[in-house]
């Protein structure tokens, strides 16, 4: 699905609003900045300084997203909004993909999604029936860009999974027998690779 330039896409088991067609909010500007590491440091007692452990995790993302009015709304439907946004959904934008390759050697583009809510709203005092009125929206999300999943069919033997993850983040494998037979003797086997 294509995403109209200068929006997001807002996504949860409710429905899929776009904010610019759906609501008048056109995004001036986002965050792609990597997520914050966990500071993970001890206090010594009797020494000077500070213990900083190697630490490879992440706190959750803050999304900040610029956006402006390019259509009149009411008070009613700016707390519609932003009940939606509350919810924990799919936040997608119009330029976030990632471009791979696939087993043909050719380019394929995986759309991207965060995964959160909105955290802090916009005050609605006088935001009500105005244009081109400027605000800050901000997300509380899971701290990496996710993709979309991918069905892959399987068969008897090796079957390699070409795994295209951008990060230490748990894989998902859903194995579902879609045939008429029991199938047994599974192996799984995961090797990690470095980048």
């Amino acid at each position: 699905m294509s995403i109209p330039d200068d929006s997001f896409q807002f996504s949860t088991g409710n429905g899929t609003w776009n904010s610019l067609t759906d609501w008048g909010i056109r995004v001036l500007a986002h965050d792609m900045a990597a997520p914050e590491k966990r500071n993970n440091t001890r206090l010594i007692p009797k020494v000077s300084g500070m213990y900083r452990a190697p630490g490879k995790y992440y706190n959750e993302r803050r999304l900040t997203v610029v956006c402006d009015l390019v259509q009149k709304v009411t008070r009613f439907q700016v707390r519609k909004i932003m009940g939606i946004l509350s919810n924990e959904g799919h936040i997608q934008f119009c330029d976030e993909a990632d471009d791979v390759f696939d087993e043909n050697g050719g380019y394929i583009s995986r759309a991207l999604y965060y995964r959160g809510a909105m955290f802090a709203a916009p005050p609605l005092e006088t935001f009500f029936d105005e244009c081109m009125r400027r605000f800050t929206l901000e997300f509380l999300c899971y701290p990496y860009a996710l993709g979309e999943v991918a069905p892959i069919p399987i068969a008897s033997g090796v079957n390699p999974i070409k795994y295209q993850g951008t990060a230490e983040t748990p894989c998902i494998i859903v194995l579902d027998n879609i045939g008429n037979t029991p199938v047994s003797n599974i192996t799984i086997t995961t090797i990690k690779k470095e980048i």
